[in-house]
């Protein structure tokens, strides 16, 4: 017997959302961000998780969980990269006011 073929389509899209944490987690971020465009746009048309039933309803789920996943990481790194970029900032003013300060 042949499967549904949305249940089908979802199984290979949660296979996708856990490549794509693969990517993230490797520092492919170009080619995470491209993956992810891609799922987006294989998710037109799939049915509302409450439209959903059963087997169809537990996928749609999965999928949501494997996609929040990988934005946990994007979040974490942009979090990181912030704080980085602050403290150079930070690091960029004390060497410019100890500049301005010696030449007092």
């Amino acid at each position: 017997m042949n499967q549904d073929p949305t249940i089908e389509l979802v199984q290979e899209l949660i296979a996708s959302a856990r490549k794509e944490r693969e990517l993230v987690t490797a520092g492919r971020l170009d080619d995470a961000t491209a993956a992810m465009a891609e799922r987006a746009a294989r998710m037109v048309g799939l049915p509302n998780r409450d439209n959903a039933s059963g087997t169809l309803r537990a996928l749609l789920d999965e999928l949501f969980e494997e996609g929040e996943r990988s934005l946990t990481l994007l979040r974490a790194i942009r979090d990181e990269l912030g704080d980085e970029l602050r403290q150079g900032s930070d690091q960029r003013h004390a060497l410019h006011s100890y500049g301005d300060a010696s030449r007092l």
